[in-house]
């Protein structure tokens, strides 16, 4: 395993998401939630949207969000069982973001309106620029062999599955990817993703919001360790390590 950056001066981070998903809520403190949370994050985050979701209360609609709330500290969004927080490029840096999704998931894990947490994840979207024509897949780590054919600057998506210590790395390479234009954001990049998704189950206690940080903070270290052994030690020189 390569040594692991403290932090890099430049970042190839495009997204960065964490959620905290429940096992199940109390209906009525649930439809209360987007106001609760407007009136604590409001001056943070004081554009609300509400969005378009089926009436119907399936199972396979309770984690997708009912409302987002938007600011330039980053990007709330609730469902019938979860509380995301996330942030668009420029990325923060981790101690800043990690406060301010302990913020909002200790609010919202006090509120009385979720039960037992059922799991904690974050997700870091990376994207390194290249060019439609290039090795894409050279600036990675990674080697694809189908049936014969050793995969460059095709186009392609893989997704594979790594288990480590109760924890779940869910990595995605997807080449010849483009970045949409954000008003923090307004360039477009192009080139191949490492998107990096680590899961921590649960269950936690509905208010032991302490001890699911520290599996953030578990699933944060798992996601540096698989994003940098991805990453091709000349293509991690461009990004300024720092150790």
């Amino acid at each position: 395993m390569p040594r692991i950056p403290r932090k890099l001066r430049m970042e190839p981070i495009v997204e960065v998401v964490t959620e905290l998903r429940f096992q199940s809520g109390d209906k009525g403190k649930i439809s209360l939630l987007p106001g609760l949370i407007f009136n604590q994050f409001g001056k943070s985050f004081p554009n609300m949207e509400a969005l378009a979701i089926p009436p119907i209360e399936l199972e396979a609609f309770a984690t997708s969000p009912t409302h987002r709330f938007h600011g330039a500290d980053g990007i709330i969004s609730v469902s019938r069982r979860t509380t995301a927080f996330g942030v668009v490029r420029p990325y923060p840096g981790w101690e800043i973001f990690r406060e301010r999704a302990y913020a909002v998931f200790k609010f919202v894990a006090q509120s009385g309106t979720f039960g037992e947490i059922d799991r904690i994840s974050i997700k870091y979207i990376n994207l390194l620029p290249a060019t439609p024509t290039e090795d894409q897949l050279a600036l990675t780590n990674a080697t694809i062999n189908v049936g014969g054919r050793i995969l460059n600057n095709e186009n392609f998506s893989l997704r594979a599955e790594f288990p480590k210590n109760g924890l779940t790395g869910i990595v995605q390479i997807i080449t010849r990817a483009q970045t949409m234009p954000t008003e923090r954001a307004p360039e477009p990049l192009e080139g191949i993703v490492l998107d990096i998704d680590v899961i921590a189950d649960g269950p936690f206690a509905s208010k032991d919001i302490d001890g699911a940080m520290k599996m953030l903070d578990a699933a944060h270290t798992y996601e540096k360790e698989l994003f940098f052994s991805l990453l091709n030690p000349s293509e991690l020189e461009k990004y300024g390590p720092e150790y």
